[in-house]
């Protein structure tokens, strides 16, 4: 019985995207890739200043690791927070203030105001009312709306740290608002006149067909790879089908869809299921992306729940491909530390999965 018991440390079915920032070493990048279940590096472009460094990172994994593909995130207009001091740590309870401009007065408290964006704003005034909740990085950090006025008065519900330029959002927020990929086609475009081999292009917050027509258009004088609608909203889930017959794979952003889908309840791993039979039925590739192993960014170990979650996915759902984001790409200095934490636990499952 013990022998069952024995980690495979040859080979597991499941295969992993890793993402990585342009200022990561070029040692990080190369530890990252050696591992054997790795089949390539992620980019999100839109996070991205300087594009030199991009189309040097890229060239080096096409120079040293050829069998390895290059994915290219559309991040979009994602909704970001400001925070004067870059962290924030907040209790149960404290009244935080979300404004448009952070205030500048000696007499005021910084560290009691957010910064969002006046489209954020503006939809909150609209469409928000007493009690709704805001959520910040994929729902790890959530605030109570106690007031609506220039500025939105808020408690907050949980107490883990906030930090600067995290994603920020309330319901129906990324379903209304319009997205602008032109910065990041414009990227792209500059990517691939040096050279370099860009395999996939995912396009984040997809939610109908004419926004990805719209983009492939646009971009196909210079890329004709693999294309990708990332489902990250409830009007994506809805019309996952479609979507799926103008691309060639679906990317579930678990993260900002986990936020869309909580203020009504939703089963996220029930939607899982049906994007990934959606995949199945079309013969279209599935990846599941973001909210594989988040808490590593403060903790030590994965948490029950995201072993849970995993154990599930690969034994009775079947999912095979991952993409790591904030495990990664978080801090340098952990990524590789994190990322065989998270293939351990894969080793381990598929050993349980076995008796």
């Amino acid at each position: 019985m013990l022998e069952m018991l024995k980690v495979d440390k040859n080979s597991i079915n499941e295969i992993l995207w890793v993402t990585v920032k342009a200022d990561f070493s070029e040692e990080i990048i190369n530890q990252l890739i050696n591992f054997p279940y790795i089949v390539g590096v992620r980019v999100n472009i839109s996070k991205e200043v300087n594009m030199q460094k991009v189309v040097n990172l890229i060239k080096h994994v096409n120079l040293f690791f050829p069998d390895k593909y290059i994915m290219i995130d559309f991040g979009g207009m994602k909704q970001r927070i400001s925070i004067k001091n870059r962290k924030l740590d907040i209790y149960i309870g404290q009244e935080i203030t979300f404004t448009t401009c952070l205030k500048r007065e000696s007499s005021i408290d910084d560290n009691s105001y957010i910064q969002v964006s006046y489209e954020f704003m503006e939809y909150a005034k609209n469409n928000a009312k007493i009690g709704d909740i805001i959520l910040i990085s994929d729902g790890w950090q959530q605030f109570e709306i106690l007031e609506i006025g220039e500025n939105l008065h808020c408690a907050a519900l949980t107490s883990d740290p906030v930090y600067h330029n995290r994603g920020i959002s309330i319901k129906g927020l990324y379903d209304y608002l319009p997205q602008n990929y032109n910065e990041d086609i414009q990227k792209l475009r500059t990517i691939c006149e040096q050279g370099v081999k860009v395999d996939y292009v995912v396009l984040s917050f997809s939610k109908n067909t004419e926004e990805i027509i719209d983009v492939k258009e646009k971009i196909k004088d210079f890329y004709s790879k693999k294309f990708y609608a990332k489902i990250e909203t409830f009007a994506g889930v809805v019309k996952c089908l479609e979507l799926l017959k103008v691309c060639d794979g679906a990317m579930l952003g678990r993260g900002d869809l986990l936020v869309e889908l909580s203020y009504d309840n939703y089963d996220i791993l029930a939607i899982e299921d049906y994007i990934y039979k959606c995949c199945k039925l079309l013969g279209k590739e599935f990846v599941v992306a973001t909210r594989i192993a988040d808490s590593l960014e403060t903790e030590k170990e994965l948490t029950s729940a995201e072993v849970l979650t995993l154990y599930h996915e690969i034994t009775n759902m079947k999912i095979c491909t991952f993409l790591l984001s904030n495990e990664t790409s978080f801090d340098s200095r952990k990524a590789v530390g994190n990322l065989k934490k998270v293939i351990d636990t894969i080793k381990l499952i598929e050993t349980f999965s076995k008796i």
